[in-house]
């Protein structure tokens, strides 16, 4: 049987890798992301899949030579060697660079890879508690998955389709992919996540390039002239239109995926019989990027993810270079031999030896739990703080009431989930002392009617009125008291997070974020509110946020012996509080507030510190830790003037 390898498909490939790699680079230029709409070259590989294995498979049919064992060992050439190479070299690094846990879940998801059931596992992940995607090392492959689960059935129903004929076949596909597209659009309103990993609603994708298929094989596409001349250039213009203008917010996929899908498969159609006419697609540097781009695509988001887990990201150009080298290699070294030179007996042997390393690895690093053993340090010791943070078990409650009754001082902490970080140590140091404590703290909540939370869906946001309501009516009800407020004011206030901050520090150039008025006349409001219920309220200022997550997935050699870990500036912390301390500025009357820094308990006269000789102080990038909530609390209890003694 003739080949039928067209350079303009590895060019269309090459397209669609870039995109990709582009993509996640996060590149910008004059403030605006390059390509917002570069992880639809992930939806051209499907179209492209579709087409390739749907015209292998007419061809084979046609001269009846299709065998279903053939095609899964060509599958098996095709994906497996080069996937169980990347699997081992990001095991290998995460060895030497990740905490416990989430090695352990690094682990987890390579043997979901190699099942392809890696799409499941993420959507199955709950988006609260799960690591945020840029630290997911193989969160790609959710693609291979949907790929390979769509082969798990072609190579059956689709020569059963051919053997009742073509009309039958076109129809019960085209049905299906519809079928697919319209769950697809109905799920992406609410539940995006599905929509988003899963094969029942990506399956059209595949199915396009199929149909695509059948037309070219039995010759069914209008042949006029000047279709065949212009039609690979308009879809690439309206492919790179989409790269531009589609963005994260854009439903996808959905109905306005057809764009893309259309584009692409116009692009495959008509260039089928014309791979020598003159065209960006078969020059040879896109049709060599084409060859190695099942590489690139691999090795690209781990060496990206490792690179900014290990606050490396300005050095993500070099790791575009890393990306491409390594491709190159495997192309020509792991790619071409295993796809067309071994034996049966030496490619299932290699690939029997590979697969039982990264299985048994996998399983020995889930079983010991990420191995903590391989690390420099105790991590019981660096991390059992952080379990305190939520120490009387207030957090997330309605309410929590202690000691309340007319003849004690009486303190209330309110405030979103930096408040519920220092609930553990400033609470029991007050409950101790025999005071009144009461606690309405919860996650992305600051308790106060007409601040909303633009993250978060209008049901959370009710939740969070309502929790306002309820200590509003509290503090109606209640005898004079102090509140202690605090919260992740930079957020509320300005939205802006001085762990996106880049570039060189240069504080008299650096103007603090202008505040969201509608925020911060809220803000205003309630206190006033508090206030003239005769209440006093103790403000605890914004902590120094740090440039870096100490316990991030990646974060194991930031304890490592003589490393130097980038520390917040002072003049940087200080730009970044003033917002904070303008709106306070606004209130009156100044009798009945007070404002505690924590600045003097973290910072010396230049830099801010994120742990001493018995501790780190924080658990994230802005949470204190419970060592972090001791010394905060130890700072406060010594400096405040409203009326806790030390």
């Amino acid at each position: 049987m003739t080949s039928f390898y067209r350079k303009d498909i590895d060019g269309l490939r090459a397209v669609a890798v870039s995109a990709v790699v582009i993509y996640h680079t996060q590149l910008t230029l004059w403030g605006r992301e390059v390509l917002p709409g570069g992880y639809l070259g992930v939806d051209v590989f499907f179209v492209i899949s579709g087409y390739l294995i749907s015209m292998i498979m007419l061809r084979q049919h046609a001269a009846q030579q299709f065998s279903v064992i053939d095609f899964f060992v060509r599958r098996i050439r095709r994906i497996a060697p080069i996937l169980l190479v990347v699997l081992s070299a990001t095991l290998v690094m995460g060895w030497f660079t990740m905490m416990p846990e989430p090695f352990s879940e690094l682990a987890s998801t390579t043997l979901a890879a190699l099942g392809f059931s890696s799409n499941f596992w993420f959507w199955l992940e709950d988006s609260y508690t799960a690591a945020p995607s840029q630290f997911k090392l193989l969160l790609h492959t959710w693609s291979l998955a949907v790929e390979e689960q769509f082969y798990l059935i072609l190579p059956f129903a689709f020569p059963w389709l051919l053997r009742r004929g073509q009309s039958v076949t076109v129809w019960a596909i085209a049905a299906t992919a519809a079928a697919s597209l319209a769950l697809a659009q109905y799920s992406t309103a609410d539940a995006r996540d599905f929509a988003f990993f899963l094969p029942l609603t990506r399956i059209w994708e595949l199915l396009i390039g199929t149909l695509v298929a059948i037309l070219v094989f039995h010759n069914r596409l209008p042949d006029l002239k000047w279709m065949r001349k212009s039609c690979q250039t308009i879809g690439l213009l309206v492919l790179l239109a989409a790269f531009l203008y589609f963005d994260e917010t854009t439903r996808h996929p959905s109905l306005l995926t057809v764009i893309p899908i259309a584009a692409t498969s116009v692009i495959i159609a008509y260039g089928h019989g014309h791979e020598t006419t003159f065209s960006p697609l078969t020059w040879r540097p896109m049709v060599y990027l084409g060859l190695i781009s099942y590489s690139l695509y691999l090795w690209h988001w781990p060496i990206f993810v490792f690179t900014r887990g290990l606050q490396m990201g300005h050095l993500i150009g070099y790791s575009v270079a890393l990306a491409i080298a390594l491709s190159v290699l495997s192309y020509h070294f792991i790619e071409k031999p295993f796809r067309r030179n071994y034996s049966g007996l030496v490619f299932s042997s290699a690939v029997c030896a590979g697969l039982g390393i990264v299985v048994t690895a996998s399983i020995f690093v889930i079983s010991m739990g990420g191995v903590p053993s391989r690390l420099p340090f105790d991590v019981s010791d660096r991390k059992r703080d952080n379990l305190e943070w939520n120490g009387l078990a207030c957090h997330m409650r309605d309410e929590c009431i202690v000691n309340w009754d007319e003849d004690r001082p009486k303190f209330i902490l309110v405030g979103d989930s930096h408040a519920g970080a220092i609930s553990g140590a400033l609470g029991r140091a007050i409950i101790e002392k025999g005071y009144g404590y009461a606690q309405f703290t919860s996650s992305a909540c600051l308790h106060i009617e007409g601040v909303t939370n633009p993250a978060r869906n209008m049901a959370f946001n009710e939740d969070c009125t309502r929790r306002a309501v309820k200590l509003q009516n509290f503090l109606s009800a209640s005898r004079p008291a102090t509140i202690i407020h605090f919260g992740y004011y930079s957020y509320w206030l300005t939205n802006y997070r001085l762990r996106n901050y880049e570039g060189e520090f240069d504080a008299p150039a650096l103007q603090p974020v202008p505040p969201f008025k509608t925020t911060q006349l809220a803000l205003q409001a309630g206190y006033n509110s508090w206030i003239a219920k005769g209440h006093r309220i103790l403000f605890i200022a914004p902590v120094p946020e740090l440039m870096f997550n100490p316990f991030a997935p990646f974060s194991a050699a930031s304890f490592a012996p003589n490393l130097s870990r980038p520390r917040t500036p002072v003049a940087l912390y200080d730009v970044f509080t003033r917002p904070y301390y303008d709106m306070l500025a606004q209130l009156s009357p100044m009798n009945k507030f007070e404002i505690f820094s924590p600045r003097a308990a973290f910072c010396n006269d230049e830099m801010c510190q994120y742990e001493d000789d018995t501790g780190v102080f924080y658990t994230d990038y802005d949470h204190l830790s419970g060592k972090g909530a001791r010394v905060l609390t130890d700072a406060l209890l010594s400096q405040s003037s409203i009326g806790i003694p030390h």
